[in-house]
């Protein structure tokens, strides 16, 4: 799974993915690829290609994610082992309900059918909604670029955060996404989408036409409406890892008032 994303060498505007590869990248990510395709097992590419192909920028990366139905999962997991890829759980262990993550030589593949937080699983729609590309020669399809900002919409974490990588999304296809099917995933989840819509505002305020206005619209009514009643704290759709603080844990006697 990809990080947060930092500008420097291996982060740069290419065409050519190969370059920024590391030997043993290039001979066991085109293994696992070219053998999902061989054994007809139907995949999505996401994660840092799926941000390089909407971007045009590759951050350096260890893994690759590709998307499964989650009825084709164990036959994925059995393709990747079949070219020599091990479960790396027993050295760095890691949620299984969702992900398998394969590794050989340093190289990390993550097979992904669910959201990590649970709240979506990869369906046919995934599929229906993907575009083809190529990758290092292989006939891949690429999860669409508003899929791929709903996977990374949760990813706002203590250490890790995507909210960039949406952002570059929004200005790597000139808003071109279906921000209609983006809100109807969102859900419940809708302020989320109102934050980001603030943070690219102030961000990019020449470039607000990107996000149209009936997306924009379509948020105001949800404010307006006040369409949020669930109370609850979502913490962990964040990060199930203690990481909120509870009201008034710090040491509050210790703060200055100003007047």
């Amino acid at each position: 799974m990809d990080g947060l994303m930092e500008f420097g060498p291996k982060h740069e505007l290419t065409r050519n993915v190969a370059d920024q590869l590391r030997p043993e990248e290039c001979e066991w990510f085109p293994r696992a690829v070219q053998a999902l395709v061989r054994e007809d097992v139907p995949f999505l590419m996401a994660g840092g290609f799926g941000l390089y192909h909407y971007t045009g920028f590759w951050r350096g990366t260890k893994d690759i994610d590709v998307l499964v139905l989650p009825q084709d999962r164990e036959a994925a997991i059995q393709v990747i082992q079949a070219v020599g890829y091990r479960d790396m759980y027993d050295e760095e262990p890691y949620d299984r309900e969702w992900i398998f993550r394969g590794i050989r030589n340093g190289v990390i593949f993550d097979i992904i059918w669910q959201l990590a937080n649970k709240e979506d699983d990869i369906d046919r729609g995934w599929f229906a909604r993907s575009v083809p590309a190529s990758f290092l020669g292989a006939p891949v399809q690429v999860v669409s670029p508003a899929d791929l900002c709903w996977m990374k919409l949760f990813v706002f974490q203590r250490k890790r955060c995507d909210w960039p990588d949406i952002i570059n999304i929004i200005r790597g296809t000139q808003g071109n996404l279906d921000w209609a099917r983006l809100l109807k995933q969102v859900g419940p989840h809708w302020r989320l989408l109102v934050a980001l819509v603030e943070i690219y505002d102030w961000l990019c305020p020449t470039d607000r036409p990107f996000i149209p206005a009936s997306f924009r619209d379509a948020l105001e009514d949800l404010r307006r409406r006040n369409a949020d009643r669930d109370r609850a704290c979502r913490h962990d759709l964040f990060d199930t890892r203690p990481w909120l603080t509870a009201p008034g844990a710090g040491h509050t006697e210790s703060v200055v008032s100003s007047q």
